[in-house]
């Protein structure tokens, strides 16, 4: 196998960057940091991905993220490479969610990608389908890295597989290693009773669940079973009440028919005499407006008016009679006003109790002669008791005091009164304008004679205003007298009677009809037969009736909650429970299994212990050709100062001196244990892949070595570059300067 270009599309700090290479000696030299260790991961990541390995998953190792370009969403690269006598590109796309590999013929331009296809659950690229090369081997034979020459721990199994799988005629096809794996996997997939995690332990458990399962069911089963029995028992009684409901609920239709018709009968009732009545109505609708509202206020105005006339027929005698003391001017009740105003000024403070205590006090001269008279017999009973003293003092004694008193008492007492009566007489003539009592009289006569005609003016008015709103009155009723209108009022009153019984018929109508419409009534009852097939209708039976069919139905609806509930409970206990039957198939096939399993492990740990045994034979039998291998690169690379190793098969190594000493190889310098790992994995490549001619690559994978060492190795791989690729990376300049030296000619890619 040969890779003759590199074509890097978008990688790491390279874009669009193309490499080629030749079949021997290829160099790329670059300083630190020019992407030659990019270059060589490029490689590897062409032919083997950034998917980590052995994963049943996609894992990405940090490869992936650390190589991603920064300023490119483009992210891939192909590898123009021989192989067979055919010439090859293999394309790789590394974004995650993409993950492409194609492979083409660069001669025709097939894709040849599903030739390659890899196995179901199994990992395997092109290349490794190709040439055998997995990743750990790439890893750990023809590509060296930095600083590690030593091979991986991971490639010790890799080595015991290869070395297993050589026979009697020392072919590799025949995998010992991957049968005794095979068989391992197949013992420890079955497991033992202690292992928790494997088959037969599981095995175990699942027999054990299905019997108590087996248990469980059959006593759940029973249960469902005895629901079932009540389940049906509850649908036969169901449908027993249902039948009884109906013929319950067929009674009552027949009674809601007679409720009906007798509705019927009532409401026709009603409705003839809402007609008479709107008959009666509609003859006296002409009083619809009848101000039947003003009646009282016509009675009211009827008795004033009376009132009024009788008053006015006594004012008209009153001012007859005061016409024969003055006659009272007839004037209206404005002027008249005006002369009481002039002529009377303060007469309305005069009374008829006044006017008479002042003609009382103008009699001075009558009371005056009685004044005289008490003096008189004053003196009289005076004198009278002075000639006592002559007869009997002690009586004249007890007689004069009382004349004395007498005297004082009423003749002092009458003159004051007198006194006072002529002042208060004078003040009121004088306020009153008059020269005498007479005067006062007939004056005061004058002025209540025209307050009498001033009232009777203003009665006047009030009963013309009266009569007015009377005629108003009778003007809006359309009559004439109060009697036309009692009479309208009597027709009015039977008008609103009429109307107020046609009004509470119709609110009986609408109980009776319960708010319904009579014309629906007539639809419903104009098919029934005659009432006397009907039931009779009574309210309390109704009530009664009604009362028995919501307790079937409450009965009927909890008998239907529990079939809903009983098939419910039935329905999820049959979908959750495994059929006893089905479990106690199920649990002799476990046991079957189980006894398998038993014969199978002891099969399988016979068949191990014989392959082992057939292992270590072929592995004593071929060991000694890794050993050739390897010392006789040795032996190229130290010139000739080992020629004699000894590798065990977790890669031991054991050097043998030129004197036969046996040295362990962590005895000798870094530089010489570089050297054998370096002839152990140039060795390991061929007997691990089978062939000589996949190309070797080194990432500055010799900075360990002295100058003579590296001499001698670039000169033994310069031998080697006849018959296989090698391509170098370093950033040294001694190494082109040994190349130089030595005259080798070289394809030398500088970066």
């Amino acid at each position: 196998m040969k890779i003759e270009k590199l074509y890097i599309n978008a990688f790491a700090k390279f874009s669009e960057e193309t490499f080629h290479f030749e079949d021997g000696f290829n160099i790329i030299y670059g300083k630190n940091e020019t992407g030659k260790s990019s270059i060589h991961k490029f490689i590897e990541g062409v032919f083997f991905s950034f998917k980590k390995a052995n994963t049943s998953r996609r894992y990405w190792t940090e490869d992936l993220d650390f190589y991603r370009p920064w300023n490119s969403k483009k992210y891939s690269g192909f590898i123009l490479y021989k192989h067979n006598g055919s010439k090859y590109r293999l394309e790789r796309d590394f974004a995650k969610e993409r993950d492409k590999q194609i492979l083409y013929d660069e001669i025709t331009g097939e894709d040849l990608s599903n030739k390659y296809k890899q196995m179901p659950n199994q990992e395997r690229n092109i290349l490794e389908i190709q040439t055998g090369l997995n990743q750990n081997i790439y890893r750990n034979t023809i590509s060296i890295s930095q600083m590690k020459v030593k091979c991986h721990e991971s490639l010790i199994e890799e080595l015991k597989t290869k070395l297993a799988n050589l026979n009697d005629t020392k072919s590799e096809d025949i995998s010992v290693e991957s049968a005794r794996q095979l068989l391992k996997e197949a013992i420890n997939k079955i497991g033992t009773e202690r292992q928790k995690t494997k088959k037969h332990y599981k095995l175990l458990k699942r027999i054990d669940f299905l019997e108590e399962e087996l248990k469980e069911s059959i006593k759940i089963y029973k249960v469902l079973k005895e629901k079932e029995i009540k389940l049906n028992r509850l649908r036969e009684k169901k449908e027993e009440i249902k039948k009884f409901l109906k013929e319950k609920k067929d009674h009552k239709k027949k009674l809601i028919m007679s409720r009906n018709y007798t509705k019927y009968k009532i409401a026709q009732k009603i409705k003839e005499k809402i007609e008479e009545k709107k008959e009666g109505i509609k003859q006296l609708s002409y009083l619809e407006n009848f101000p039947f509202k003003k009646r009282d206020s016509l009675l009211g105005l009827k008795k004033d008016i009376d009132n009024y006339k009788e008053r006015l027929e006594e004012l008209n005698q009153e001012i007859k009679d005061f016409k024969k003391n003055e006659e009272v001017p007839g004037k209206s009740v404005f002027e008249i006003g005006a002369i009481i105003k002039q002529k009377y000024k303060h007469f309305e403070e005069l009374d008829y109790k006044l006017l008479e205590e002042l003609i009382e006090f103008s009699r001075i001269e009558e009371k005056i002669s009685n004044l005289r008279f008490y003096m008189l017999l004053s003196f009289i009973f005076f004198l009278f008791a002075l000639g006592g003293l002559f007869i009997n003092i002690f009586m004249s004694l007890s007689i004069l005091p009382s004349g004395l008193f007498l005297y004082i008492y009423i003749v002092k007492k009458k003159r004051f009164f007198i006194k006072k009566e002529k002042k208060v007489l004078k003040d009121y003539l004088q306020r009153f304008n008059v020269s005498s009592t007479n005067e006062l009289r007939k004056k005061y006569l004058s002025y209540k004679g025209l307050l009498f005609k001033k009232e009777l003016c203003e009665k006047q008015d009030i009963l013309n205003k009266k009569k007015e709103e009377i005629n108003k009155i009778f003007d809006k009723a359309n009559v004439k007298s109060i009697k036309g209108y009692e009479k309208k009022y009597t027709l009015f009153i039977k008008y609103k009677k009429l109307k107020e019984n046609s009004k509470n018929l119709e609110q009986k109508l609408n109980v009776v009809l319960e708010g319904k419409d009579y014309d629906d009534l007539v639809d419903t009852v104009k098919d029934y037969y005659s009432n006397s097939i009907l039931p009779e209708y009574n309210e309390l039976k109704y009530r009664k009736l009604e009362d028995n069919i919501f307790n079937i139905q409450n009965k009927l609806m909890k008998i239907k909650e529990d079939i809903s509930r009983l098939d419910t409970e039935i329905n999820e206990g049959m979908n959750n429970l495994d059929n006893p039957v089905s479990i106690e198939e199920r649990l002799n096939m476990a046991k079957i299994k189980k006894e398998q399993n038993v014969i199978k492990l002891r099969a399988l740990k016979i068949a191990d212990n014989f392959i082992k045994d057939a292992s270590r034979k072929i592995h004593r039998e071929f060991a000694p050709q890794l050993n050739k291998t390897v010392a006789k690169t040795i032996n190229k690379i130290t010139s000739g100062k080992y020629n004699n190793i000894r590798i065990s098969p977790d890669m031991k190594i054991k050097v043998i001196h030129r004197n036969g000493e046996i040295h362990e190889l962590s005895e000798l310098s870094k530089g010489t244990i570089d050297q054998f790992y370096f002839a152990t994995r140039i060795a390991l490549a061929s007997l691990l892949t089978g062939t000589d001619d996949l190309p070797l690559l080194f990432d500055d994978s010799f900075v360990q070595f002295d100058r003579e060492r590296l001499k001698n190795t670039i000169k033994y791989l310069y031998h080697l570059s006849a018959d296989r690729q090698i391509i170098l990376f370093t950033c040294h300049q001694r190494e082109l300067d040994i190349i130089n030296e030595l005259g080798f000619e070289v394809n030398l890619i500088k970066l």
